[in-house]
């Protein structure tokens, strides 16, 4: 492992969350009843240290691969399932699947992990049942090469004082776009935990995002105090990627460490934590595995569209539940975007649970998810279909209604009448009202968003007329500020760069409005959400369209 340059410490308390989902193969399946019973067996957690089981890199790619875990990386031997992170190093197939079960029965029809390019690293976490004999089964589509991490264990338990989850309402407790400085290469992140979880929390549920990575490389975790482990939650392969690890990672005294191996943002949201021996015992928070139950497909019930809101009911849980062990996956969505899944009738969290990019077909995150009295909202940045499949509950009561809650629907956003954008029968472009201070983006002739509200600079910089992107940057910092979502179209009149961007300086309800018109330096000043937006959708050499000089 690389030595550690530099440690980056922050406090809890940051805005966010960050939430995730997975699933394959693509065939759309219904939502299907859950069989109830009063006597399902039980686990607790067994928190591990981070430890690789298996790496077959080096040696013939599997189609299939048993996994034997007596003996190894401290398992214990009354083990019956397994939080482990399962990862593709170099695929060799254009698009494929893997699905990891106990090798008992017939074989899930669902994935775990999804890839959608040759030489693509790819992982993802899962909740995996082993055999009597402690073995479990990876199956692939093509072979490739496969590495095997354990995070935590499961051993049978009617009640526990430890090893039990105690859902909360998701949290963001780290996001380094946050601070001045992004985490370099061989860096530590130290996420201290809040004070208001036991000094002797066991383990915590996280979804860990790494954001804007400046080429290829990994994520690891583990406790604090202790070695980087030889293992890894999450990789990046390309720079400027986004990808989320939904995962249990142990702690010591409420903190756990962060490692990334490329300069990069890294984003940590919790939704549980697992107690400690100094609890008291109960059989609230106890596992129960599923095998693989499907709860959603919107490829049968219909899209969610453009920052729309659906609600799930779960029903038919083996006993009372209050949270489950779920695999969410973003199918086919239309732009790169996120989805937040968390308890029904509760406000959204700033958080995301799994991030997919545009034309990658599948993107799969497991999660553990918080249950509502209603089930279970989620809410999507972008059009995306969506599907969920249970791999295990946790036993307890679900989380309270908020009151006074603003309704959340699922309607289809009014796009722009479509002007000027029939300009542009291929490709993707932005056009630009300075009149109405609003912009919006198309592709292929038709409206791909929303008005996008902005605040300008002076009408020299930016006249009437056609330019395209020759510059992306995040951040950047020009004038001695920090500029988020940087894309460049033109030069001013004085040759500074003219872009679309977030201005933190700026309050997000004053973006449009008449008090600040032209307040800008000479950029196009964006809400948070348009300024990511705007940088997902745009690309070097699109065009951007100035209607008028009003």
């Amino acid at each position: 492992m690389m030595n550690m340059s530099r440690s980056i410490h922050s406090i809890i308390g940051l805005l966010g969350l960050v939430v995730n989902i997975s699933f394959v193969p693509i065939a759309p399946g219904e939502a299907k009843a859950i069989a109830t019973s009063d006597s399902a067996p039980t686990s607790k957690l067994v928190a591990l240290t981070p430890c690789r089981l298996v790496d077959t890199r080096g040696a013939e790619p599997p189609m299939s691969l048993s996994v034997e875990t007596l003996g190894k990386c401290e398992i214990p031997e009354a083990a019956s399932s397994l939080s482990v992170v399962i990862t593709v190093a170099d695929s060799t197939s254009a698009t494929g699947y893997l699905t990891a079960w106990s090798g008992i029965g017939s074989r899930p029809v669902i994935s775990n992990l999804n890839w959608s390019k040759v030489h693509e690293t790819r992982a993802n976490s899962t909740l995996v049942e082993l055999s009597s004999n402690g073995t479990f089964t990876i199956d692939l589509s093509s072979p490739s090469p496969v590495i095997v991490d354990v995070l935590a264990a499961f051993v049978p338990a009617q009640s526990s004082t430890s090893g039990r989850l105690v859902p909360i309402r998701p949290l963001r407790v780290i996001d380094t776009r946050r601070n001045t400085t992004t985490p370099d290469a061989g860096s530590t992140v130290s996420v201290l935990l809040p004070e208001s979880f036991p000094v002797d929390t066991l383990a915590v549920a996280a979804n860990i995002t790494i954001v804007s990575s400046t080429g290829s490389g990994y994520v690891s975790v583990f406790p604090s105090g202790a070695s980087p482990p030889n293992s890894s939650i999450l990789n990046v392969d390309a720079v400027d990627q986004t990808r989320a690890a939904d995962v249990i990672v142990k702690v010591v005294n409420r903190e756990m460490t962060v490692l990334t191996s490329v300069r990069a943002n890294i984003i940590v949201d919790i939704t549980g934590w697992f107690t400690g021996p100094s609890a008291e015992s109960s059989d609230s928070g106890l596992l129960i595995t599923d095998r693989d139950h499907r709860v959603l497909d919107t490829r049968v019930s219909g899209i969610i569209h453009d920052e729309g809101t659906i609600t799930v009911p779960v029903e038919g849980a083996p006993m009372s539940a209050a949270a489950v062990f779920a695999n969410v996956t973003m199918i086919d969505n239309a732009d790169t975007g996120w989805v937040s899944v968390y308890p029904a009738d509760t406000a959204r969290p700033d958080t995301s649970t799994v991030n997919g990019s545009e034309n990658i077909g599948a993107t799969a995150n497991s999660a553990v998810v918080p249950l509502g009295v209603g089930g279970f909202a989620i809410y999507s940045s972008v059009r995306t279909h969506v599907a969920i499949d249970i791999l295990g509950w946790f036993t307890g009561q679900p989380t309270p209604a908020d009151t006074n809650l603003a309704v959340q629907g699922n309607e289809l956003r009014s796009m722009p009448n479509k002007p000027n954008c029939d300009r542009y029968p291929t490709g993707r472009a932005a056009i630009i009202d300075r009149v109405t201070q609003v912009a919006w983006l198309c592709r292929s002739g038709q409206a791909a968003s929303g008005y996008i509200p902005f605040t300008a600079g002076p009408i020299e910089d930016a006249p009437k007329g056609e330019y395209r992107v020759y510059f992306k940057r995040h951040p950047w910092y020009g004038s001695g500020e920090s500029l988020q979502r940087f894309t460049a179209f033109t030069r001013g009149n004085e040759g500074g760069r003219v872009a679309f961007h977030r201005f933190a300086g700026m309050p997000e309800s004053a973006v449009g409005s008449e008090e600040y018109r032209n307040q800008s330096n000479g950029c196009f000043r964006l809400r948070a959400k348009d300024a990511i937006r705007v940088w997902n959708f745009l690309q070097i050499g699109d065009r951007v369209l100035v209607l008028n000089n009003a």
